[in-house]
C-alpha cells in the first residue's frame, strides 16, 4: 500500500516523525481489514506508532495514536489497558488544548469508565464531552457566520463604489459585464464540478476495486489456510497441532494410562491373491474407513496404518480415565463390521478378510518425527506387548493382556485363556472378550 512505500522510504531518511505517523495509518487500516474483528495487527503498528512519536516528542501523535489503541484494547476486553492509555491521552490533549482531541478522549474514557461500573468518572468525561462537542459546533458557526458578514459587507461596498464611480451608462455596462462574467464564471464551476465529479468517481470505483480485491485476498487466505489446518488434523491430534502451528514445534510427551490397539488381516496374502489390484486396495479402504468411523465416537487417537495392520491409542493426547473400556468398546464395534462384512462377501462369493485384535494397557511416550512429513506416533513396552496380543490373538476375536482385563473387569464377558508364551516377553495372562457388558 502506499503508507507502507512511504514508511519504507521515510525509514531510509531515518524521519522519525513520519515514521510514526506512516505506522499509524497502517495500524489503522490493519484493524480496519482484520477479519476477527480484535485488530491485534493493527495493535502492534499503533503501539511501535505511539512509541516513535514520544521519541520525537510529538504530543499530538502520541494522543491521537492512544485513543486508538485504547479502542483496540476495548474491542479485546482488555479494559484496564485501555483505560490507562485513553488517560494518557486526555491529559496530553488537555496540555495542547485541543478540542478534537478532547472530545476524542473524553468520549473513550465515558464508555469505559461506563462499562466498568464506575458511574462516578464516566459523568465528568460525558460533560466533557458535551463541552467539546458545543465549542466545536459554535466554533464552526462562528466561522460560517464572519464569512456571510464578510461577504456581504464586500458586496455593499463594492455596490456603492460602483454608483458614485459612474453614471448609470456605465452601471448598465457593468451589470451586463458582470452578467457575462457570471455566465462564463457558471460555465467555468459546471465544468470543474464536473472534473472533480470524475475525478472523485473513478477514485472511489478504484477504491471500491481494491477494497474487493483485498476481501476477495482475505477469502482466499482463510480458505488456504482453513483447508492447511484440516489437513493438519488428519495427520496430528488437535493439541499437537495447535501446539505445532503456535511454536513451530510440539514437544514429545509421557503418558502413564493409556490402552493401545492393534488389528491385523489374519488371511490377507490368500485373499489378496484372489483379488485384483485395484480392489484389494478398495477393499483396504473400505474396512478403515469405517474403523475411522467407529473411532471417532469415542475418545481415541488413531495413530496410523501398516500395510494390513490398523493402530489406535486411547488416554492421549487428552487424558481418559476410561481408556480402557472405551478401546474395548471400540474393538467390539470393528469386530462386528468385520463379521457383518464377510458375511456380504460370502454372499458376493468374493474374497474377504478377517481380522484379530489385541489389546493392551500401560505408559508410552507421544510425540512427532520427521521435519519434511510430519508423523504423530507413540513408543514404549506397551506398544511392544499390545503388538504381541495381536500377533497372539485367535481369528476373530479380541485379544487383551491380563493388565486391561483387570481395568474393565466386570464390564465386558471375558474368558481366561491362560498364561501364553509371548516372543521376548515371556509368558503373559491373556482374555479373550465375548460380548458386551455390563
Amino acid at each position: 500500500s502506499i503508507h507502507r512505500r512511504s514508511l519504507s522510504l521515510r525509514e531510509k531518511i531515518k524521519d522519525n516523525q513520519g515514521i510514526a505517523f506512516s505506522l499509524m495509518y497502517i495500524g489503522i487500516l490493519e484493524g480496519k481489514l482484520d477479519s476477527s474483528g480484535r485488530g491485534q495487527k493493527g495493535l502492534e503498528y499503533l503501539l511501535r506508532s505511539r512509541s516513535m512519536f514520544e521519541q520525537a516528542g510529538e504530543l499530538e501523535g502520541m494522543a491521537d495514536a492512544g485513543n486508538r489503541i485504547a479502542g483496540i484494547l476495548r474491542r479485546q476486553s482488555r479494559q484496564k489497558e485501555a483505560t490507562r492509555y485513553a488517560e494518557q491521552s486526555l491529559e496530553l490533549a488537555r496540555q495542547l488544548g485541543y478540542p478534537e482531541l478532547l472530545l476524542n478522549s473524553a468520549q473513550l474514557l465515558y464508555d469505559l469508565y461506563k462499562e466498568a461500573g464506575e458511574p462516578q468518572k464516566a459523568l465528568p468525561m460525558y460533560e466533557l464531552f458535551i463541552r467539546m462537542r458545543d465549542s466545536l459546533i459554535n466554533e464552526e458557526n462562528s466561522r460560517s457566520d464572519i464569512r456571510q458578514r464578510f461577504r456581504y459587507e464586500y458586496d455593499k461596498k463594492a455596490a456603492t463604489d460602483s454608483v458614485k464611480a459612474a453614471g448609470q451608462r456605465e452601471i448598465l455596462a457593468a451589470e451586463i459585464s458582470k452578467q457575462k462574467i457570471q455566465r462564463w464564471a457558471l460555465t467555468g464551476i459546471l465544468a470543474l464540478t464536473l472534473i472533480f465529479t470524475v475525478f472523485v468517481y473513478n477514485r472511489f470505483r478504484l477504491t471500491r476495486k481494491q477494497k474487493q480485491r483485498i476481501q476477495e485476498q482475505h477469502r482466499e487466505l482463510s480458505l488456504e489456510k482453513k483447508k492447511s489446518d484440516d489437513l493438519l488434523l488428519n495427520i496430528l491430534p488437535h493439541e499437537t497441532a495447535e501446539e505445532l502451528k503456535r511454536t513451530g514445534s510440539a514437544k514429545a510427551r509421557h503418558y502413564d494410562n493409556v490402552s493401545v490397539l492393534f488389528t491385523d488381516f489374519c488371511n490377507f496374502t490368500g485373499a489378496a491373491e484372489r483379488m485384483a489390484p485395484e480392489e484389494l486396495v478398495q477393499e483396504i479402504h473400505h474396512c478403515y474407513s469405517a474403523f475411522d468411523r467407529i473411532l471417532s465416537a469415542y475418545p481415541i487417537e488413531k495413530i496410523k496404518t501398516i500395510g494390513d495392520g490398523y493402530m489406535c491409542a486411547s488416554g492421549l493426547p487428552q487424558e481418559n480415565p476410561q481408556h480402557a473400556a472405551d478401546t474395548v468398546r471400540a474393538a467390539l464395534d470393528i469386530l462386528r463390521f468385520m463379521q457383518a462384512y464377510q458375511v456380504e462377501r460370502e454372499r458376493q462369493q468374493r474374497a474377504f478378510f478377517e481380522v484379530r485384535i489385541g489389546i493392551h494397557s500401560g505408559p508410552v511416550v507421544a510425540g512427532i518425527v520427521g521435519s519434511t512429513k510430519f508423523a504423530y506416533d507413540i513408543w514404549g513396552d506397551t506398544v511392544n506387548i499390545a503388538s504381541r496380543m495381536e500377533n497372539a490373538a485367535l481369528k476373530g476375536t479380541i485379544n487383551i493382556s491380563e493388565k486391561t482385563h483387570a481395568l474393565v473387569a466386570g464390564r465386558f464377558g471375558a474368558e481366561y485363556r491362560g498364561l501364553v508364551e509371548v516372543r521376548h516377553r515371556g509368558q503373559i495372562g491373556m482374555y479373550t472378550v465375548r460380548a458386551v457388558p455390563e
